[in-house]
């Protein structure tokens, strides 16, 4: 569980990191070429590069849902799992008095 959470925080993390340095070269870049149609193909580019980040953040975050009801569900498992525990260990105290 830890691991999968682990790989969520840094695949964000990475992602963050790469929509950064996609600012820096739209920034960098701009007017920078010789030609505009070599800046609207550079935009163009860029655009198409966040397009597919978001889309991988998107699938990350499904994936990060389906996990996290995972975790609800395991959660609800040991609480019945700890009552059944609790009621089998209170009735062999219970000495039929």
């Amino acid at each position: 569980m830890v691991s999968s959470l682990a790989e969520y925080i840094a695949a964000d993390m990475v992602m963050s990191y790469i929509n950064g340095l996609i600012d820096v070269a739209q920034s960098g870049a701009a007017g920078a070429l010789d030609t505009e149609e070599e800046n609207k193909h550079f935009r163009e580019n860029l655009r198409q590069v966040r397009n597919e980040l978001s889309q991988r953040v998107a699938r990350i975050q499904v994936q990060q849902n389906g996990l996290g009801e995972f975790e609800r569900n395991l959660s609800q498992l040991r609480q019945q799992l700890s009552t059944d525990v609790s009621d089998t260990m209170m009735s062999n105290y219970d000495f039929g008095g």
